[in-house]
């Protein structure tokens, strides 16, 4: 039987004609959808994870944290150099 728009579905109905296609970034496994985490990290691209707990989506972004020293030296109002340091 063909069922139209308002139309009631009897119950205990199956219907097995649902086609379910994962987009960009998904994995379809059955008829459950998941992110799809397999891109390995390049460069400045990094991949994204599946926090456990939560189940939301994260991007882990490696971080050094760098001190900069600048050092000036003039007379008056006047710079003659910078100097800049890493340390």
């Amino acid at each position: 039987m063909t069922y139209s728009l308002g139309m009631s579905v009897p119950a205990g109905s199956k219907l097995t004609d649902t086609t379910y296609t994962a987009g960009d970034g998904l994995v379809l496994t059955g008829t459950v959808f998941t992110p799809n985490t397999s891109f390995v990290s390049s460069g400045k691209n990094y991949k994204v994870a599946v926090d456990s707990n939560t189940k939301g989506l994260f991007v882990n972004v490696p971080w050094t944290d760098t001190v900069t020293t600048a050092n000036t030296s003039g007379t008056g109002n006047a710079v003659t150099s910078i100097t800049a340091s890493n340390g």
